[in-house]
Order: structure tokens, then sequence, then C-alpha cells
């Protein structure tokens, strides 16, 4: 931490030709700090769950969606055995072979037992391990045929071992959720319906939902209504025009009400659909006030919103971002504005994870430190610049703290090991980057190059070096050494003014920046760096300049128009840097001190 303070006594008697610059930084590990309370929903859940498990295998099986593209899953689906909590379902899968000569197809499905297979010809042979599902297909296909099986499959949806992932069920909810934390791959679908379970594979998906008892269903995409079956039974349709991966892909089931809402974006109207059980919808939208803000605030920053509709649907655990159905846990839709960060990081993923998905969970920083980051542009749009940057260097100092100590040594966010997915680095130091990134761009050519790439990749997956070379150029800033520095090596660099000259000229002064850069965690000194120098005089007016460090050594010479009492680098956290910065203004005696210097000052 580097605690700068200014004192009258100095300024009046000992500073009028020097450069003072008073710093104290605190190197220390493990130091106490108040944890942000989080166990409540699927981010912090995922902030704070980590698993002994090593895996061998880090990513999907991706090299099926190199011979096959799937185009469409209907899955039809009953939950009428509520009590058992048994489903039985089909699932109708539509592909075409990339390659020729296409004999068999290899579908995810976990646990659930398979009655059998067909298509247009009739019964398909197949076998199943509880994991993968392979039907021998009856005529070889080619590049541009269509095709499609029928999986007929029954049982008890599986859970993920950590208690997040699969087909969950309370007496209230049945709901999916698409991704298992100790589940490898991390993707989930394959819990619920046979599908490619990866990042890359995407599709359309029609949802035929039976449930009775009152309950009604909530899918991805457009309601086309219902069918009564007999009874209290409905038939519930929904149709996901865009295409999506499985593990996006969603079901919820309940006695749901839902609140219509409509928001004037970009593009025109954006329908918006809030829904829980009917007692909690006015909490619901008390809750959601300024998510009309929110949407404002990343349209402004991302581009154009790109799904048919924004929906939010309660469930009894669990944040998962499944576009225009975001599942949200019922409690903290309480009434309050408590948890807007949780709403904002949500809608956040309607961009980074949902329109552009990483590629494989080694990028997730893609998805989710992005989506943090989302949640901090939320606030400044709704709270001020000044709520931002708090949030941007408490987040940060979060991250110095303890990632290096919850995921064993400092980690790069690209390469993320399995039992780190979903853990600080990704989130946290994830936002922190995204931070960093806006002000290497600055704030219009970010906006330029980010809707640059949401636009070129959107409904596709992307991957760092991908987000790197068009970042380079969209916008004309080589991105190569912010992408070297912080997204494919771990640790922090930081920046410090060894010492300085100052030299009349004319009603002007020339300052010389002598300015050394020192690592944490980070194997190779940073190069082309933005950084702002702030100086002081001793009538507390103040001069910024801006420039480029790099290496060991930098010198700059900025021509300011006073003689400065005091210089400070990085003073307004325009970079997330290997230390915490907190500015002390003690003009009277007594004890001082602050929240992030961690000390006091008598």
């Amino acid at each position: 931490m580097l605690i700068m303070t200014f004192f009258d006594f100095f300024l009046k008697n000992f500073m009028k030709k020097i450069v003072f610059l008073c710093g104290l930084l605190l190197v220390f590990i493990g130091e106490s700090l108040t944890a942000q309370s989080s166990h409540v929903t699927c981010r912090h859940f995922k902030e704070n769950f980590h698993t002994t498990h090593f895996s061998e295998k880090t990513q999907a099986d991706i090299s099926r969606s190199d011979t096959i593209d799937i185009l469409n899953y209907a899955v039809t689906m009953d939950f009428t055995n509520w009590a058992a909590k048994t489903i039985t379902a089909n699932c109708n899968v539509r592909f075409t072979p990339k390659i020729n000569n296409i004999d068999y197809i290899d579908l995810d499905l976990e646990q659930l037992t398979v009655d059998s297979v067909t298509d247009d010809s009739g019964q398909l042979n197949f076998t199943h391990n509880d994991t993968l599902l392979h039907i021998d297909l009856p005529n070889p296909l080619n590049i541009n045929d269509t095709s499609n099986v029928t999986v007929y499959y029954r049982g008890i949806a599986p859970l993920d071992g950590s208690g997040f992932g699969g087909l969950h069920w309370t007496s209230n909810y049945a709901f999916n959720l698409g991704v298992g934390f100790l589940a490898d791959p991390h993707n989930f679908g394959r819990a619920w319906h046979p599908c490619f379970d990866n990042f890359v594979e995407r599709a359309t998906y029609d949802f035929m939902i039976i449930s009775s008892g009152g309950r009604n269903a909530h899918c991805n995409g457009q309601y086309l209504g219902e069918t009564i079956l007999g009874g209290d039974t409905l038939q519930h349709d929904w149709r996901m025009n865009d295409p999506i991966p499985s593990y996006l892909a969603c079901v919820a089931v309940a006695n749901y009400a839902t609140v219509q809402q409509n928001h004037n974006g970009i593009g025109g109207n954006i329908p918006i659909t809030l829904t829980g059980l009917p007692a909690d919808t006015t909490d619901l939208k008390n809750s959601f006030v300024n998510l009309g803000s929110a949407i404002d605030a990343f349209e402004f920053w991302f581009g154009e919103h790109q799904w048919e509709k924004i929906g939010y649907v309660l469930t009894s655990a669990g944040a998962m971002e499944h576009p225009t159905a975001i599942f949200y846990p019922d409690f903290i839709a309480n009434g309050s504005t408590a948890f807007e960060d949780i709403m904002a990081h949500e809608l956040g993923h309607h961009w980074w994870g949902d329109l552009i998905t990483c590629e494989t969970a080694e990028d997730m920083w893609i998805n989710e430190g992005m989506a943090e980051f989302s949640s901090h542009l939320f606030f400044e749009a709704v709270y001020g610049f000044d709520n931002y940057i708090n949030r941007v260097i408490n987040n940060h100092l979060d991250v110095l703290h303890y990632a290096h100590i919850e995921e064993d040594g400092y980690r790069a966010l690209s390469g993320i090991p399995h039992e780190f997915t979903y853990g600080k680095h990704v989130y946290n130091k994830g936002a922190a980057m995204g931070h960093n990134l806006r002000t290497y761009l600055g704030p219009e050519l970010y906006r330029t190059g980010v809707q640059s790439l949401m636009d070129n990749f959107k409904f596709s997956d992307i991957n760092s070096t991908e987000m790197r070379d068009h970042l380079t150029t969209a916008t004309g800033i080589d991105m190569t050494s912010f992408f070297n520095d912080w997204i494919f090596n771990p640790g922090f660099s930081d920046f410090d003014i060894d010492s300085s000259q100052v030299v009349p000229n004319g009603p002007d002064y020339d300052v010389t920046l002598y300015i050394s850069q020192k690592l944490r965690g980070a194997p190779a000194l940073h190069t082309n760096v933005p950084m702002t120098a702030t100086f002081y005089n001793d009538d507390w007016s103040v001069f910024e300049t801006e420039f480029m460090v790099s290496g060991a050594q930098s010198t700059t010479i900025a021509t300011i128009p006073f003689d400065p009492v005091m210089i400070i680098l990085n003073q307004n956290s325009d970079l997330n840097l290997a230390r915490s910065m907190e500015l002390l203004d003690i003009r009277t005696p007594g004890l001082h001190g602050g929240q992030r210097g961690k000390m006091q000052i008598i």
C-alpha cells in the first residue's frame, strides 16, 4: 500500500524548492481483511469454491464440432412426476456433417437412462456408458446432408458433486444450472439433455415442457403458448432462435407469474420479463428498479443488445446467465437494491459469455472477469465515477491480498487451470484487467474496440489471442504488451519515482522524472504502460501529464506551470498495479489512518 500525506508545516517551511514524495510501501501476504460476504449467488459461490480435483482434461471435447454441426435441439420434457423428482424426455438433434462419410454421432448425456434412439428410418443401434451416447447412423452422411436423431431417456437428472450444476428440485422449483464446478468439462448441459457439451458448438432450441399442479415452464427465447394435455397437465412451448452453447440452455418449472416491461434501447424496444412466484414479484420489481440504467450503460460501452428479450427468472439458488432467461436467487430479490452488483453482473453476460463465449474454460476470464467489470460500469452509470473507482480499488485490493494465497500462486488469466476456473483470478483479477484495458485504450477507443469485437464475434466463441488481435486491428493500438503483461503472464507491475529534477523554463518548469519498475509475482518487466503523473503546487493547485513507461527504468520530461512540491504516479488509480494507494490530507494533529492503508499515522 502506498500512503501519501500532505503536511502544512512542510509545505510552508521546507518544500518551496524540492519535490517531496512521501511513500510507504507495505508488501505483505495474508493480512487480515474484511472479506466480501458472499455465498448467495452463482458468482459468489464460484469465487469461494475451490476443488482439490486436478483434472487432466481441461476442456470439452471440441473435436466433434470440427466434424459435425448441430443445428437444433428440440427437447420434450415431462415434469409431472414431481414427488419422485424424475423426468421423462426425448430430444431430437438435427445436424449436418462438416466432412464426408460420417456414419455415427456421439452425444454427451450424463447418467440418465436411454430407452431408445430413432431417426426417420426407425430404431438405431446405440451404446451409452453413462457419459457418452454413441449412435450408429443407418447410412453414411456427407457435407450438405441434414439428418436428425431422437433420443428417448428418463430418470433422476444428476447434480454436480459440488452442489452447483445439473437439475435442481425443491418443493417450489425445478431448474437446471448449466455449469458444474466439479464437472470435467464444466459445461453441464449434458445433465438434462443429449448434446455436444462444449463452448464452441451453438444451436437453436425448441422446448416442449410438460407440467401439472398449476406449474408452468420458462426457457430461453420466445414463449409460443401452452397446450392442455388433460386435467391440469399442460405443455409449454418455447423457441430460442439465436444459437447458444448447450450449457446456456435452460428450463425452470414452478408456479410462476411474470411481470412484463419494456425498455427503449439503441435498436428500439427491448422486452423485459421478470418472473417469480406470485408473492415475490413486487420485491423483484423493486430490486430491479435500475435494470434500465444497466441496459443503457452496457449498450453505451459494448454496443446494441442483440437478444430478443431480457428475462430474469427466480429460482431457489444460484445465478446463471442463460440468455433471455437469467436464473436469479429469490432470496436476493428481496425488494432492496443491495444485490444490484449481481443483477448487473448477470446482465453483463448478455455480451460477455453469451453473445461472445470463451472458446475453452482456460479463457473463462473473458466470460466472468469482463461480466464482473460490467457490474463496475453499471455503478459508474448509476452512482457516479467515485463509486466506480472505489469498487475498482477495493476489488483489486482483494486480489492483491488473497488471490495468490487462495489459488496456490500468481496466475495468468489465460490458461487458468481447471480447478481455478471459477476463482478469484478469473472473476476479480479479470475485472481488474477490464479496468486496465479501458485505461490502455482510453474510453473512446475502448468503446470502439469492444463494440467491434462484439459485432465480429457475436454468436460465436473467442480466445484471448483472437481478442488481442481484433482489438489491435479495431483500435490501431498494438495490444501485444497489454496481453503479454496482464493476460498471458501472472503477477503485477508497479512504478515508483526514483528521483526528479526541476529546471526553470521561463514562466514554467521542466520536470524530469526517473521512474523504476518493480514486479510482484510477474516473470518479466512490463512494457508500453500508460502512466499519469500528478504534480502539486504549495497552494494545492494540480497539473497532470500522461506518458509511457517500459522496462526497469524510464525517464520522462514534463513542462508544468509551477515548481512542484509533490508528485504522485497513478494517483487516480487509472491502472490496477502491484499496490493499493490511499491519499490522506492531514492538516491537524491526531490519529489518522485509512482502510486501504492498513496502518495509522500519529
